[in-house]
């Protein structure tokens, strides 16, 4: 089976998913928050490589040029911040899609993502068990 990766909705913003190659779910994700260059995991062939080797479901959301705070953005959304958005929005689509709870799930970033990544994991730290940004 070929690892594929999907553009989704969610809540109303685009994100793209991978789904990992194999039989049955799999056991861990990651949220990946991009940088302001605005490429996603999706644009990296060996990315795509380790997530399939490793069977990590991968959630990559686009949030424009956000940092990921917990401030409004006009650009990303005029009613909810990045931070709620992946809180409420983001991580409860990894337990809808592959029953992993926020404790199964790797946050990490690069660039403005990383930082975000860091930010999100020092103000959360019971919710991300492994952070890299």
């Amino acid at each position: 089976m070929k690892s594929t990766w999907t553009a989704v909705t969610l809540a109303g913003k685009q994100a793209d998913v991978y789904d990992p190659p194999g039989p049955g779910q799999p056991r861990f994700g990651v949220l990946h928050l991009h940088g302001v260059g605005l490429g996603t995991l999706r644009d990296r062939p060996v990315f795509t490589r380790w997530l399939e080797e490793l069977r990590l479901a991968c959630v990559c959301p686009h949030g424009q040029r956000s940092w990921w705070g917990d401030r409004l953005c006009p650009e990303f959304d005029p009613q909810i911040t990045p931070e709620r958005y992946l809180l409420e929005s983001v991580l409860p689509f990894f337990e809808e899609r592959w029953g992993l709870k926020a404790r199964s799930i790797g946050l990490q970033g690069i660039s403005m993502g990383g930082q975000g990544a860091l930010r999100l994991a020092f103000k959360h730290p019971n919710l991300f068990p492994v952070v890299a940004g």
